[in-house]
């Protein structure tokens, strides 16, 4: 294959994925807002333990236990 044949084929291939992906970018959800962010920073802390982790409950009992 000439060089020049080469190169167009290259960018017919180029640009068929380019539309592929602007193709596909339509159906894609739009990035979370800040507010938003925040909003599900909120809900998450709500869940996390304001307290020792597990892991460190069971050495605590377990330095008890040996005492």
């Amino acid at each position: 294959m000439p060089k020049k044949e080469h190169q167009s084929s290259t960018n017919k291939q180029n640009k068929k994925k380019l539309d592929e992906f602007e193709e596909q970018k339509k159906f894609m959800d739009e990035p979370p807002d800040e507010e938003l962010k925040e909003e599900m920073r909120g809900e998450r802390d709500k869940f996390t333990s304001k307290g020792s982790s597990k892991s460190e409950r069971k050495h605590k009992s377990n330095l008890k236990d040996r005492k």
